[in-house]
């Protein structure tokens, strides 16, 4: 298996002058940083992109009317209203969460840049005195090389003067190749010197470049997982949201499944006072043919006062007049069971008796909420009996038939 290259075996150069390799791992490390700055840029408009647009959604649900409206289709588009005002809640959500990612690439960046500068003025004294030192070495080595090569000429100019020269001048040849010999080591100290000093530095130079680069790698590796994991979670909170936004149109779909006229027949019913009746042709007072009213608007005799004082949750009939009718007005149709009786059978306190049982079509016509029934009276019943049994049944809101015969209970 082919071991992992290391920055710090790659990033060297063969001039020892030269800072090739640590300026391109240098160079590398601002790329990183200028792309750190693209994603944060990135992260930015995004926030800011889906702050506006759940601000805005927040405001269109707000501002819609659909108050004209009534029963499961208003239901349905308040509803819509109520979850567009969600989802723009929770993309607004979406922002501060990509705020505070931006946050940490952010603090992430600046923590890198400190590091990064400390590792820069090391690496840039290191290379200061490096250079510095090498060029003092350099000079102290043409130096030592002029002041041998003045050592040598000396030596042999009092060489060829001494065998037959006159004295004085064989003693100032040797005098001034004394001299120069004394320089050239002199020189030749000084450089080695120099070039021991230029060693250490060397030496340091290259621990420094070695930590500097082990520092960068971990550095990039850094960038590198913080960067992908940032693009990671910036791609979940964005898949996220639209699931969100998918489950909360399909809950406000499913409230407007199932929407017909059925709610607006039933509604009129509740809010607006009007049913199903109809004038009706009856043979009356007017003539033969002559449209007459149904009997909750004609019967304004005493029976019916006696209904209409029920109705409003009187118990027990009008004040001062006496008679029990039928268990009806504020008690309703809930409250008889699924039998009923005429007026008539209970004038006087008579007790209850059944008279018949209800039929399966007939039981779809009672009001909303009451148990299904039918008020049923025999055919023997007089003629004020049968109208306050038709009042009756027009303020409990059931049917109402004749039968020729009492059946068995």
């Amino acid at each position: 298996m082919m071991p992992q290259l290391q920055f710090r075996d790659a990033f060297w150069c063969r001039d020892f002058t030269a800072h090739t390799g640590y300026e391109v791992l240098l160079q590398r490390l601002l790329d990183g940083r200028k792309m750190c700055k693209d994603v944060e840029e990135l992260l930015r408009q995004r926030a800011q992109a889906e702050e506006r647009y759940g601000k805005e959604l927040v405001q269109i649900a707000r501002k819609a009317g659909g108050q004209t409206e009534i029963n499961s289709l208003r239901a349905s588009f308040e509803c819509l209203k109520q979850q567009m005002e969600n989802v723009g809640s929770s993309h607004i959500q979406l922002a501060l969460a990509l705020r505070e990612e931006l946050r940490g690439l952010e603090e992430f960046r600046e923590r890198q840049k400190e590091q990064r500068k400390k590792y820069e003025a090391v690496m840039d004294r290191v290379h200061k005195s490096k250079l510095s030192l090498y060029k003092k070495a350099m000079d102290s080595k043409k130096s030592y090389e002029q002041k041998c090569r003045d050592a040598d000429d000396a030596e042999q100019v009092f060489e060829r003067i001494s065998t037959n020269g006159p004295q004085k001048q064989v003693e100032k040849s040797q005098n001034k190749a004394k001299q120069c010999k004394d320089a050239a080591l002199e020189a030749e100290r000084v450089y080695r010197q120099n070039v021991e000093q230029l060693e250490k530095v060397r030496g340091e130079w290259e621990q420094e470049h070695r930590t500097a680069c082990e520092a960068f790698q971990l550095q990039e590796f850094d960038r590198l997982t913080i960067l992908r994991n940032a693009l990671w979670v910036h791609c979940n909170q964005l898949s996220l949201q639209c699931v969100k936004d998918d489950e909360v149109l399909r809950a406000a779909a499913r409230k407007s499944q199932g929407l017909g006229g059925g709610s607006f027949r039933r509604d009129p019913e509740r809010g607006h006072g009007t049913g199903r009746g109809r004038l009706q042709q009856h043979r009356g007072e007017g003539g033969a043919g002559a449209p007459r009213l149904p009997g909750a608007l004609r019967l304004r005799g005493p029976e019916f006062r006696r209904v209409e004082h029920q109705r409003r949750g009187r118990p027990g009939g009008h004040p001062g007049r006496g008679g029990r009718l039928v268990d009806s007005g504020a008690q309703r149709a809930a409250r008889l069971r699924p039998w009923l009786l005429p007026g008539e059978a209970l004038r006087g306190g008579a007790p209850p008796t059944t008279l018949l049982s209800p039929r399966p079509h007939w039981a779809r016509m009672g009001s909303e909420g009451a148990p299904p029934m039918v008020l049923a009276a025999p055919c023997a019943v007089s003629a004020p009996g049968i109208k306050e049994c038709v009042a009756l049944s027009l303020v409990c809101r059931v049917p109402f038939t004749l039968r020729p015969s009492r059946p068995s209970v």
